[in-house]
């Protein structure tokens, strides 16, 4: 999921009937992927980012939900003693809902672009990131920086049973273009999917179970995979 919150100006402007558009600024903040043959500990450089990150959208409504595009412009870079280097990176992300009728409603998500690993859940809180970097950008082949890559989305279904029973079942997927000169470990892709059931006694409080399975990937090729049965309680005030 495309989910990051950073400082931003933003403008938004009302188109009527539900639907605007909006353009933002917001903090930059590379996540440069470390060469294989480095080590992190002795690698001194410097993230540049000379231009905040720039956004635009559009959400459209309709009666049933509605559907929302937005596009990312960034511009990455890194500094050294010797050397420096930057480049441009991109995203398209499209999102919304559609209500099929009063007890189901779809979700959906699909992000594409190059340099954009920070904003996916997955590649920004890798396991692995102290020693492999991060997946926005990193050095090719012949040393030039270059933004990396990534495939991101989800859809799920929502089903509201009666008036204090909900469930929600769905699947999302994340994958990275790794370039060659990456560490082994680094993040490829990953799958995440889960069904749940939700009990709602009262409007402040709910009581849930959901069955959940993923599956990780690394460069290298070593795959992991999990399934857990988890139970939460919650309380609003």
């Amino acid at each position: 999921m495309v989910f990051a919150r950073h400082p931003q100006i933003r403008y938004r402007r009302s188109l009527g009937n539900g639907s605007f558009w909006a353009l933002g600024i917001e903090r930059s903040d590379a996540d440069l992927a470390l060469p294989v043959n480095i080590d992190p500990e002795s690698l001194n450089y410097s993230e540049q980012n000379d231009w905040p990150d720039a956004s635009a959208s559009y959400t459209y409504q309709f009666d049933q939900g509605y559907i929302k595009t937005a596009l990312l412009l960034r511009y990455l870079g890194y500094k050294t003693n010797l050397q420096e280097d930057k480049v441009w990176g991109w995203g398209i992300n499209v999102t919304g809902t559609y209500d099929v009728n009063y007890s189901h409603s779809l979700k959906f998500q699909i992000a594409n672009g190059k340099g954009i690993g920070r904003y996916l859940n997955d590649p920004c809180c890798h396991y692995y990131a102290d020693i492999t970097g991060g997946s926005d950008a990193g050095l090719d082949g012949n040393g030039e920086l270059t933004a990396i890559g990534a495939t991101a989305g989800f859809i799920y279904l929502d089903k509201q049973w009666n008036d204090n029973y909900t469930s929600s079942i769905g699947i999302s997927y994340v994958d990275i273009d790794n370039i060659i000169t990456q560490h082994p470990l680094s993040f490829n892709n990953s799958l995440y999917s889960t069904v749940n059931l939700i009990y709602n006694p009262t409007t402040m409080s709910r009581l849930g179970i959901e069955l959940q399975y993923g599956e990780l990937e690394n460069y290298r090729g070593d795959k992991g995979d999990n399934l857990r049965l988890q139970t939460s309680f919650g309380f609003k005030y």
